[in-house]
């Protein structure tokens, strides 16, 4: 920066007027005086350059700036929407106290809940922090309010509201938009994923693995890979939703941000009779309660929602009598099946044997490396120490890639139809896919049929 150029140019310009320019350049202090100085007034008319530009345009340009994951950046272009339709012409000195009340009551005059007017301000003042740090703001207008949360307890739909939907779906007339967001809405209670994974899933992440549909992808909160049965679960409900979609390479949904999605949601499930409060993410909700009250263990619903620990699901439920109901039927199936291999020692054939003690044996492996799975219990092992059990603890030290192997034992022999109705009625072929799934083995796939 060349100063003294600088300062002949402002000279050029004010040309003719009286002024007085003070720069301060680190240690360097510059005084340059134009005119006289004498006919200068003594309290002058104080105008900050950064106070008549536009927040909202420098808002827009931050955003633009911000290596955020692709949800936290759309709540903030969300954010932005909702100010401009408060206020199109908001400039840095319009902001203080009183504007900020106008804006919590515009938000709650929109129908908003609470809690996302609370996100809508709490992104609102961290760009106004943003804007004092860049000294484009003097004054902190967020010091005498106060954001207001409050604690909602996690809503679920109940089996008969969804078949309502479905049902409604069909007979009420709604907008495209509404149509757009009701679909997304069943699809997530279909499978599971969260808002910012309806919004990303192509036709891509749809895989057929053996005559079933799997949506295979990463979730966007986390980066893990997420595997989800979704030809099994809710009758295939999911593939009918995606086999309507006509598109074959982009996205599938293409929804409004979530507050819109709630909003539109709220009014659409209120024509249907459902007057409770429910958001896009009480599918993902839906989802886990439904598919406890069926009876799928936590450790399966623990890899479907994508949790890396079972006591997230547990929390995330919110159903301690469904959880413990859910522990039990685990066991009682566990020891269903072991009724059903004494039966077979004495009447089934060997084929049969070997099949029922393997699917064991791997639920044991699976049990000792799958963090809080249910173990099968002590006594049980021991009576059938005749028949693998008592090896199926060297299987806790060995390694992951003999499992394929292992697994292949239970589901080839299952497949190229070597195993009897009886023994197949112990163990359904959605627990062997969904083991082999969870354990992620692709040259176990390769060797099948």
């Amino acid at each position: 920066m060349n100063i003294r150029e600088l300062l002949q140019d402002l000279t050029i310009q004010l040309r003719g007027h009286n002024a007085l320019i003070q720069i301060q350049i680190d240690g360097q202090y510059i005084v340059k005086r134009i005119g006289d100085i004498n006919q200068l007034v003594d309290n002058p008319t104080m105008v900050s350059c950064a106070g008549s530009s536009s927040f909202l345009d420098w808002m827009d340009s931050e955003i633009g700036k911000e290596t955020f994951t692709s949800g936290t950046i759309a709540n903030h272009k969300a954010t932005l929407a909702v100010l401009r339709k408060f206020k199109s012409d908001m400039t840095f000195v319009d902001i203080d106290y009183k504007y900020i009340c106008d804006f919590d009551n515009f938000l709650k005059g929109e129908g908003y809940a609470i809690n996302t007017i609370a996100k809508f301000m709490k992104i609102f003042r961290r760009f106004v922090n943003l804007a004092i740090d860049e000294e484009m703001m003097t004054s902190y207008p967020f010091r005498k309010y106060h954001i207001k949360t409050e604690n909602v307890q996690k809503q679920s739909l109940t089996e008969r509201e969804l078949h309502r939907i479905e049902n409604k779906v069909v007979d009420k007339e709604m907008t495209e938009e509404e149509s757009k967001v009701i679909k997304g809405f069943l699809f997530s209670a279909y499978s599971g994923l969260r808002f910012s994974d309806v919004l990303q899933i192509t036709k891509q992440h749809i895989k057929t693995i053996y005559r079933n549909k799997w949506v295979v992808m990463r979730m966007q909160k986390t980066d893990h890979e997420v595997r989800i049965p979704i030809s099994k679960m809710f009758n295939g409900k999911a593939v009918s939703v995606i086999q309507e979609s006509k598109t074959t390479t982009g996205k599938l949904f293409h929804l409004p941000c979530n507050a819109r999605c709630n909003l539109i949601l709220h009014r659409v499930l209120k024509r249907f009779g459902i007057h409770r409060h429910i958001t896009f993410h009480c599918a993902r909700h839906t989802c886990a309660t439904i598919l406890l009250s069926k009876g799928v263990s936590l450790s399966v619903i623990q890899h479907i929602l994508g949790h890396q620990s079972i006591k997230t699901t547990q929390v995330y439920t919110q159903e301690p009598q469904s959880v413990n109901k859910c522990q039990s039927q685990s066991n009682g199936y566990l020891s269903d099946i072991c009724k059903s291999q004494r039966n077979m020692l004495v009447h089934g054939s060997f084929a049969d044997i070997q099949f029922v003690s393997n699917f064991l044996v791997a639920h044991i492996f699976i049990s000792t490396h799958l963090e809080d799975a249910p173990a099968l219990p002590r006594h049980l092992v021991n009576s059938f120490s005749n028949t693998g059990f008592q090896s199926a603890c060297k299987f806790r030290s060995i390694k992951l890639r003999y499992i394929g192997y292992f697994c292949m034992l239970i589901v080839k022999p299952l497949y190229n139809n070597m195993v009897s109705d009886a023994a197949q009625s112990c163990v359904s072929r959605c627990d062997i896919e969904i083991v082999i799934q969870v354990l992620d083995i692709p040259h176990t796939l390769s060797l099948l049929p």
